[in-house]
């Protein structure tokens, strides 16, 4: 049985904050994100909820790349090495990154926060992805509360075990079924991370399927 909390307490999951938008869009969310998390905004009742997150899980993409940097030939011409980058790039490049180092700084002052890589964040490409590396974010590395990690992820928060993905799987699943919610509940039923074999998600030798299984198995025979 799950422990019985001694107050009702809730875990704020966000994803696709986009961070580097060149409207500007991601950094305005961004910001009533954390006036929503420090309780500066709504009604009594929504201060009230508010004060009642206890952990913020950013589930990926949290920070928009270029445009051209997602173009996979841009990219390559990039890492010559003879070819020389210009500033407008390099700023380009960097803006997101600095914007996300600045959300982070803050949000980690007001609760605990989990910072997963998604498909467009400066992380490997291949899942399981690796945290984003703490030199990116010189700042809000410093921040004890802020922890920098994996995709998939799975934490016991309050005695509740939250597992989960950037959504890379659920882009994959939708190719095979139109439905995305249906397509994540089968998923869950099967204990099944990513579709077996498919060709069109990039995954390291280890399969997440094991993954998903072994911890299906073992939240089993513990219950």
């Amino acid at each position: 049985p799950l422990p019985e909390l001694s107050a009702d307490a809730f875990v704020c999951i966000v994803s696709g904050l986009g961070l580097g938008a060149p409207d500007f869009e991601g950094m305005l969310a961004s910001e009533l994100l954390l006036e929503y998390l420090r309780a500066n905004v709504g009604d009594e009742r929504d201060e009230g909820f508010s004060a009642r997150i206890v952990h913020l899980i950013l589930a990926g993409n949290s920070v928009l790349s270029p445009k051209k940097l997602r173009d996979p030939f841009a990219i390559a011409a990039m890492l010559k090495p003879h070819l020389a980058v210009d500033s407008a790039t390099q700023k380009a490049v960097a803006a997101p990154i600095v914007q996300l180092d600045r959300f982070l700084t803050s949000a980690a002052a007001a609760v605990p926060v989990s910072l997963m890589p998604g498909e467009h964040d400066p992380a490997n490409y291949l899942l399981p992805q690796q945290p984003i590396h703490r030199c990116l974010l010189p700042s809000a590395s410093r921040e004890s509360n802020l922890h920098r990690v994996p995709n998939p992820y799975e934490r016991a928060i309050d005695g509740r075990v939250f597992l989960g993905t950037s959504g890379q799987n659920v882009q994959d699943f939708v190719l095979y079924d139109a439905d995305a919610a249906e397509s994540v509940a089968s998923a869950c039923n099967a204990s099944a991370a990513r579709t077996r074999q498919s060709p069109s998600i990039g995954k390291h030798g280890t399969a997440l399927n094991e993954f998903a299984e072994n911890e299906c198995i073992r939240r089993e025979s513990v219950a």
